[in-house]
């Protein structure tokens, strides 16, 4: 089975439905993959293995500001990069630039608030 690891932006600007959404996302995935969560918000928040169904027991640290280039970096020094990087964000955050590894931004804001990354794919939530 594929690895998975899941970025959550956890700062204040991500709502509490939002949150709701992301681990909905995340427990589809982790029907099909084995998934690690990367909490983040303005530093580092916990990197845990996630099973399906963990998200009754989860519990959300964070929601300070907000530094989604870090998390990359955190992973690339632990040497922790996977088969796919997912990153769940409200998408008003700075950016890593361009890495060779499959990434995908999945963003809670409509088109034209906020681009993401840059590079991997996009992706828009529905609300």
């Amino acid at each position: 089975a594929a690895t998975v690891n899941v970025i959550i932006d956890t700062s204040g600007s991500v709502g509490h439905k939002e949150l709701e959404q992301f681990f909905a996302e995340v427990d589809t995935i982790a029907s099909r993959a084995k998934v690690y969560v990367l909490q983040w918000d303005h530093a580092f928040q916990g990197f845990d293995e996630y099973r399906r169904g963990d998200w009754k027991k989860f519990k959300i640290h964070g929601r300070g500001g907000t530094d989604m280039s870090a998390p990359i970096d955190w992973l690339l020094t632990n040497k922790l990069i996977s088969d796919v990087q997912v990153l769940l964000s409200d998408g008003y955050a700075n950016w890593h630039e361009a890495c060779e590894f499959p990434f995908i931004t999945v963003l809670t804001t409509p088109e034209g608030t906020t681009d993401g990354p840059g590079w991997g794919h996009v992706i828009r939530m529905k609300k």
